[in-house]
């Protein structure tokens, strides 16, 4: 791992990085194959009628009662399949699969969900409408609604609408039950997790690990990293999707002394050579992306990214940071200067840098025109926009420039 990177992650603390539960699960299940894994584990049985691989990722942004916008949400349009027909017979009415993702017990979770889904039903019918669809045919596709709770309570809220009405009894006729799946990774056992073998599964018995110690962390990322070595070429993916997914969790929820050796353990399982590098590659690129993001703290920030380099950074820090005002300052003034000016000049400079670093990393033949964009761009809300896409993308094609 390259020391660089490795020393500023250490001079920062990621275990407060309070988007993690958020970003990382929905960036992990933004994938069909994961997709289906997560419907493997909480209704099996309805696998085989839906066409995971030609699933559609829909606008995920839904207005709460409130006008407060939610965008913890996964939307996909799933084909139906039926089993044992030709392709010709093949259904084409889709299905819709709503991912809500949780890391705190809301006990109205039913009532948001079904929101959710009225407007998913509003949208269908405007659709109808603008079709000119007789109104006869007019229908609502079903919507499969799953819970992805990460928290460490058990989660105890209603999961369907009826629960959550009163009163009871002969009553219950006049209230939709509209229930809805839940995963309880926390308190969800690890052999019923990877069950499947899937390897979403074998993902989340380590994010079960995150708060235990490193001994209990450690043996879950080695029985994972073992099955996701497994897998075949058609399956590498998944593997490097998983993979992130632990990189991530390493940095963002471990003590900052722990996070080198938990990274060795994965590459230390990892015997091919070509492979081995790229995990590296791979691993710097997501540490540099973290470690921009740490720098957006401010001064005071700074002042405790000082106190923890002190001489571990030396010389060389003070020059970089401190610049005009010189190593004779000090280190720790140069980071509170360094601080001051970084928010106006260095942030925007060097996540340049670093994104073209990984584009012409991740991509051979790079057009001079998106090189040439990339570096007269001064807006790094742009440049931050940029950087995932290229961290995501499966070709040059996805990157919008």
């Amino acid at each position: 791992m390259n020391n660089k990177i490795t020393s500023g992650l250490d001079a920062l603390d990621y275990s407060e990085l309070r988007q993690f539960p958020e970003r990382s699960s929905l960036w992990l299940l933004d994938t069909w194959y994961n997709l289906r894994g997560l419907v493997q584990l909480v209704d099996s049985p309805i696998v085989p009628y839906l066409d995971f691989e030609n699933a559609v990722q829909q606008e995920t942004t839904f207005i709460s009662r409130d006008l407060r916008k939610e965008e913890s949400d996964l939307l996909y349009s799933v084909p139906v399949q039926g089993v044992g027909k030709s392709e010709a017979e093949r259904e084409t009415l889709p299905i819709y699969v709503l991912v809500e993702h949780q890391s705190s017990v809301d006990s109205l979770m039913a009532y948001r969900l079904h929101s959710y889904m009225s407007q998913i039903w509003d949208r269908n019918l405007s659709e109808h409408k603008s079709k000119s669809l007789p109104l006869s045919e007019w229908r609502l596709p079903t919507v499969i609604g799953i819970l992805f709770y990460t928290g460490d309570r058990r989660w105890s809220a209603p999961l369907s609408l009826r629960e959550l009405s009163t009163p009871r009894g002969p009553f219950d006729v006049y209230v939709p039950e509209c229930r809805f799946l839940l995963l309880d990774v926390k308190h969800t056992s690890a052999e019923t997790l990877t069950g499947p073998d899937h390897p979403l599964g074998w993902g989340l018995t380590v994010l079960q690990q995150e708060h235990e110690s490193e001994a209990a962390l450690r043996s879950a990322i080695v029985s994972t990293v073992e099955r996701l070595l497994s897998l075949g070429p058609d399956e590498a993916n998944q593997r490097d999707k998983v993979l992130s997914y632990l990189y991530m969790l390493i940095f963002g929820r471990r003590p900052r002394e722990e996070r080198e050796g938990l990274v060795h353990v994965i590459h230390d399982l990892i015997e091919d050579k070509s492979l081995r590098a790229k995990e590296e590659s791979r691993v710097q690129t997501i540490a540099q992306s973290l470690f921009e993001d740490g720098m957006k703290a401010g001064e005071q920030r700074g002042i405790e990214i000082g106190e923890q380099r002190g001489e571990q950074r030396g010389e060389q820090r003070g020059i970089e940071i401190g610049e005009q005002r010189g190593i004779e300052i000090g280190e720790q003034r140069g980071i509170e200067i360094g601080e001051q000016r970084g928010e106006q000049r260095g942030e925007v400079r060097a996540k340049r840098e670093v994104t073209l670093k990984t584009l012409h990393t991740r991509f051979d033949d790079v057009p001079d025109e998106l090189t040439r964009k990339i570096g007269r761009m001064r807006s790094l809300k742009r440049l931050d926009a940029i950087f995932t896409q290229v961290l995501e993308a499966q070709s040059l094609e996805d990157i919008e420039w």
